[in-house]
């Protein structure tokens, strides 16, 4: 009888224990519920609100949620990075077996599927177009006014320069603002993952890669001022590419990724052993 209890017990155990690892994997993905709420507004942010009604529900965490409440309007980029995401993952899985597929859950279950409970490339590849896609459109809705607490980037006034011809040029017009993009973003994504196991670096390091990916495609745009296209003033300023390229980018990772190894050391410590292609490129888990 009581070998009947203690093999129950274990396997209560044993159950709680997954369900709840399963939970902390899927705490952090809840926000790409976003992608599928339509014209989303900060009354979002509201646990009566008629799209979320059931605070229980709602795909933002308590961190994120003080973070959109003090940064009016990046809800709404947040949400049209979550659907750009979705719309480039299955573009660049349209010829493949898994393509990409996604529920229309918008009360902040996890659209991506039981896929996200495994350490694979194509959890690195959803993991790091989601972040590269958040951080995209913040730095552009920067620009576009739509974010209360930032505004184009005009860090870079103060630097006149010259092209290659030796004609000078200035920067002027509204860069989009990949430093709000990229410091918001982080603090957006990261802050949600919890831990200190090989999924957790996975999942960080797929996310700052998905970020730089949109940091390091900045490009210069310029604008000639003079009478019959004289170009006597050039204004130049920073812009986003298409997010085509970032996405072209990181599939490009996904198809090199390396595997990530988790081992012991003599002395019986965890080690982890990555092997990238490059220091910043995807990782993944098999």
């Amino acid at each position: 009888m009581k070998l009947n209890n203690l093999l129950v017990f274990l396997c209560f155990l044993m159950a709680h224990m997954s369900a709840t690892k399963k939970s902390r994997l899927l705490r952090g993905v809840r926000w790409w519920a976003l992608a599928n709420v339509p014209q989303p507004q900060n009354t979002l942010l509201n646990p009566s609100s008629t799209v979320l009604f059931n605070p229980s529900l709602q795909p933002l965490s308590r961190k994120q949620r003080k973070l959109v409440a003090e940064n009016q309007g990046t809800i709404i980029a947040i949400a049209k990075g979550a659907r750009l995401a979705v719309d480039e993952c299955q573009h660049q899985f349209k010829n493949r077996k898994w393509n990409c597929p996604t529920s229309d859950d918008s009360h902040g279950g996890n659209i991506f599927g039981k896929i996200m409970l495994k350490g694979c490339r194509e959890t690195s590849f959803i993991y790091s177009i989601t972040s590269a896609a958040v951080t995209y459109q913040l730095a552009r809705a920067c620009a576009e006014g739509i974010i209360s607490t930032c505004t184009c980037d005009y860090r870079q006034l103060r630097y006149p320069s010259v092209d290659q011809s030796g004609k000078p040029w200035e920067w002027g017009g509204c860069s989009d603002n990949m430093e709000f993009g990229l410091r918001f973003g982080k603090s957006f994504t990261d802050g949600v993952e919890k831990g200190r196991d090989l999924r957790y670096i996975m999942n960080r390091h797929n996310n700052g890669a998905g970020r730089l990916h949109v940091q390091n495609q900045m490009e210069r745009d310029c604008k000639c001022h003079g009478m019959s296209g004289s170009c006597t003033v050039k204004t130049c300023w920073m812009r986003l590419p298409k997010f085509r390229t970032v996405g072209d980018l990181i599939k490009g990772r996904f198809d090199g990724a390396s595997r990530v190894y988790q081992g012991k050391s003599n002395d019986g410590r965890l080690f982890l052993l990555f092997l990238l292609e490059e220091v910043k490129g995807l990782c993944s888990v098999f």
